[in-house]
């Protein structure tokens, strides 16, 4: 597990490392995500894409998985799953400081 902890991070998410995805989809596939990070509140999912932006990895947004076809051989990058609980409504902008 790394422990995201910056000075742009208020909140240490505890990312894990080789999650396998498969029994978080309801067609029980899909490999190993690089990283992994179950969030709950929308400060975490921030602070989920300032730790995938810093090192420059693909996110995959993963809600409950049941429209979800996922490789065996996995993700090469940050895998976000969105446990609906305590998040009700939320918005998040994404901007490009170079556009």
């Amino acid at each position: 597990m790394i422990l995201a902890n910056n000075a742009v991070l208020t909140h240490l998410l505890p990312i894990e490392q080789n999650r396998w995805l498969k029994p978080l989809t309801t067609f029980k596939i899909g490999g190993p995500a690089r990283f992994f990070v179950e969030i709950t509140d929308p400060i975490q999912l921030s602070e989920a894409f300032e730790f995938a932006e810093s090192r420059n990895l693909p996110i995959l947004i993963l809600g409950g998985g049941s429209n979800m076809l996922l490789s065996d051989r996995g993700f090469d990058g940050l895998v976000i799953h969105v446990s609906n609980a305590g998040i009700t409504n939320y918005e998040l902008r994404i901007t490009n400081e170079e556009n």
